[in-house]
Parts: structure tokens; sequence; C-alpha cells
């Protein structure tokens, strides 16, 4: 539990105009943590800088990715894309022609699920619930 003092400035009947009452209010949290996500355009490099993205991932403390334009095909499979520590998740473009695609990595500690009920067809999105364990 983490406690956070918060001071929150109140008008005082009795003070003169413009002049302020402190109020100082106590309350108790649990800790929680928020994920440093990236988002990039890699423009179809993403099987080409696969390096380049994992020293981005590390230097940067990367929870999340996610990944646009990736121009992925389902011909590619997902064990190359592999990055150490992440699961990652793809969507290609469906009609085989190049460009466009997304994936999401998601760094293997958090939970995360993909939602697939909330996929349309014919659009290149992928819907993540992801939590920290």
């Amino acid at each position: 539990m983490h406690t956070y003092c918060y001071w929150f400035p109140t008008f005082s009947a009795q003070a003169k105009q413009n002049e302020y009452c402190s109020s100082l209010i106590t309350v108790n949290t649990a800790p929680f943590l928020i994920p440093n996500i990236m988002a990039a355009n890699i423009r179809g490099g993403f099987c080409n800088k696969l390096d380049e993205l994992l020293a981005i991932f590390e230097n940067n403390f990367v929870d999340i990715r996610c990944t646009s334009e990736t121009w992925l095909k389902t011909s590619i499979d997902t064990c190359t894309l592999a990055i150490p520590n992440y699961i990652c998740y793809r969507n290609d473009r469906a009609d085989g022609q190049q460009g466009d695609g997304v994936a999401v990595c998601v760094k293997s500690n958090l939970s995360c699920t993909y939602l697939h009920h909330c996929s349309v067809a014919g659009l290149e999105t992928l819907w993540m619930l992801c939590r920290y364990p």
C-alpha cells in the first residue's frame, strides 16, 4: 500500500476574497504499473530490422510494441520473427498484395489476451487486453 497526500485549495467563507485555506487529503492506494508502449510505422522493415528493434526494446524498456506497415504475408512464419522475451501477435494484409499489416509484440511477463471478438473483417487491427500479473 502506498500513501499519497494531495493538497486542494478550498475557499473559506471567513477569508477575504481570493484567500484560500488548504485541505490535506490522504489516499491509500495499491501500487500500479504503467507499461512502456512504443508505436512505429516501419514501412516493411519488420523482417530486416529485428536486431535494431531488439536494441530499441532493451534500451527503452519497451513492454508493448505496436507496429503498422509490417508488410508481412501469411507465408512468413511467426517463428522467424521471434524476439526473445516477447510474444508477437500479427494481422497481415488479407488480399496478398504488398503493404499494410499490423503487429503487436508484448513482453512475456505481461498477461495478454488477444480479443478476437473485437476484430472486424477487412480491417487490419489487433485488439489486446494486457495486464501485469
